[in-house]
């Protein structure tokens, strides 16, 4: 992971703001902390990397000075498991103390027992009160640790601490008892692991306590690259041209998918072991680069189940979900049932606010489901998630000869026109609004071959997103549309980091609105480029606006957690 996906992730760890009263009147809130992926994503690990960042690095009154993992599964049968399950409570009050005993039984024997395997606990049929077990945690700790520690508490495997299929409530307001407990305590930050949520602590801080989502540092393939001798690139990819450098995007985001597929320990296995001696042997075996991107692009396919099931909220999943202090019982429902959750960082690390993490499902999951059908006026949902997500599963299945897109073109294509299928609206970081509620996704060129005056705005259909397929190369524009109020936008997909580049393509494409716009009175154009790895602020000149950095991927909604992957 990259340095700065790992600050974050410590910023959060270690966030607390029990004093912001825009967010709830309760001083006394303590939090929860999660991560959630899927598995072999590296969240386990991720906590102690985490903790560990922070006790070395910042070394302020806010970092970690200790860490206490306990487990609930795996980990090598070292875990900590309850005796008789059967004496469970049907009284989800009593589940509930039931499970702040357990905490303290188990903190207890993390700290006296140091021996390995299984550690169980008899279930308490009686249980203290929760603030009598609250007080007994708080003297354990403070026996073991100074005044001054603060202490990371891991709960790996949360969920299965306690779950009984026929006592569902019981088994939740159990495992609610025992992280409400730990969280309670002062100068203890618990962060729980699994790969859904724990469902069971409120998005809101109505009892006191609250979960707080933690993205997991995502995959750097560039460190990955450049660790793994059979991955790195023989030639200087800065120094490639436009079709090398659109299948070297393609190359990465499938190996970065592949990798992730197949869980990060995947590279030691055996069957990659082969893989990666393929993989050199191509990169280096042909004559070009362009035949061995395409070689080792082909070796890097990977596919995903073919839309396997439909989800009703399929667009929301896309598009991310925030889960900060949320009011709504019925979005709160939705948080709870996403499968494969990932926690995705949005807006900048210095504002800790409602708005740093979206929730969605991971590539893989988006990639297998479909929208369900709705009902009127959502009955085109299921139509426009299809095809975007149709368009995204080519880039990473299809042979080279076919591949039409970028992975980031392809992504943007998908979360725009499914934004702009709910809301009916588009906007562009500091662009107007555009009126638009697209019913389809199609395939489209603005212009005829590669002569940018040759053009008819009558061939564009209202509510209807267009995307490019290349080659042959098309001037200006990889995603255009024409809005109700019959504006025309062309948006042009940026994937490098290069500021002279970027101002190159807006100033382009200022000219041809400039040259083209006096002899239209049908429409009225309008230029947008995105370049999410230009850092910079956003702007709008004229009849072009200029998106960068974090305004443009905050356009890729969950697609984000890929992001990285997506650059050329």
């Amino acid at each position: 992971a990259k340095d700065e996906d790992v600050d974050y992730m410590v910023k959060l760890l270690e966030y607390n703001d029990d004093d912001d009263d825009d967010v709830v009147d309760d001083p006394a809130r303590a939090f929860v902390k999660y991560a959630a992926a899927p598995t072999s994503s590296g969240k386990t690990a991720s906590a102690l990397v985490g903790f560990l960042a922070s006790a070395e690095k910042y070394k302020e009154e806010t970092s970690f000075t200790h860490y206490l993992y306990l487990a609930f599964a795996n980990n090598n049968g070292t875990v900590f498991k309850l005796r008789k399950m059967s004496r469970l409570s049907q009284d989800v009050d009593v589940a509930e103390k039931q499970g702040a005993a357990f905490a303290l039984e188990c903190l207890r024997k993390r700290l006296l027992d140091t021996t390995s395997g299984e550690k169980e606990t008899d279930l308490d049929v009686d249980p203290p009160l929760m603030s009598e077990t609250r007080d007994a945690l708080k003297k354990l700790l403070d026996d073991h640790f100074p005044e001054d520690a603060r202490i990371l508490v891991h709960l790996d495997e949360h969920r299965d601490m306690c779950w009984l299929k026929s006592m569902l409530d019981q088994s939740a307001a159990f495992r609610q008892g025992f992280m409400e407990t730990i969280a309670d305590v002062e100068r203890v930050t618990v962060l729980a692991t699994y790969t859904a949520m724990p469902g069971e602590i409120p998005s809101t801080s109505s009892s006191g306590t609250c979960r707080y989502p933690v993205p997991v540092p995502p995959l750097d393939l560039d460190q990955v690259i450049a660790d793994v001798e059979e991955l790195r690139w023989p030639t200087n990819v800065t120094e490639f041209n436009k079709k090398e450098k659109r299948l070297w995007a393609t190359l990465k985001f499938r190996l970065a998918a592949k990798l992730t597929k197949a869980g990060l320990l995947g590279l030691h296995l055996r069957r990659f072991v082969g893989f990666r001696k393929k993989f050199k042997e191509a990169a280096t075996g042909a004559k070009t680069n362009v035949e061995a991107l395409k070689a080792c692009v082909g070796l890097c396919a990977v596919a995903f189940d073919s839309l396997t099931m439909d989800d009703p909220n399929a667009v929301k999943l896309l598009l991310g979900v925030s889960d900060k202090y949320r009011k709504d019982s019925k979005e709160d429902e939705l948080v709870r049932q996403i499968g494969d959750v990932v926690v995705v960082r949005t807006g900048s690390s210095n504002q800790l606010n409602q708005s740093t993490t979206l929730l969605t499902s991971s590539l893989g999951r988006l990639l297998s489901i479909n929208q369900e059908m709705l009902t009127a006026p959502f009955d085109h949902l299921h139509i426009v998630y299809r095809a975007g997500r149709t368009r995204l599963a080519d880039v990473l299945e299809k042979s080279t000869d076919d591949l039409s897109a970028t992975p980031l073109e392809a992504s943007y294509a998908w979360t725009l026109s499914c934004e702009s299928a709910r809301t009916g609206v588009l906007r562009f970081a500091t662009s107007p609004r555009f009126k638009i509620k697209c019913q389809g996704l199609n395939r489209g060129r603005f212009f005829k071959g590669q002569d940018d005056t040759k053009y008819d705005v009558r061939q564009l259909k209202k509510n209807v997103i267009y995307y490019v397929d290349e080659p042959p190369t098309h001037p200006r524009a990889d995603i255009f549309f024409r809005t109700e109020d019959n504006d025309v936008v062309l948006i042009d997909v940026y994937g490098g980091g290069r500021s002279k580049t970027l101002n190159d393509k807006n100033r382009t494409l200022t000219d041809w609105i400039a040259r083209e716009q006096p002899d239209q009175d049908q429409v009225t154009f309008h230029g947008v480029v995105l370049a999410p790895f230009v850092n910079g602020e956003s702007n709008t000149t004229g009849a072009v606006t200029v998106v960068r950095g974090e305004d443009a991927l905050g356009l890729l909604g969950g697609l984000r957690q890929v992001s990285r992957w997506l650059g050329t």
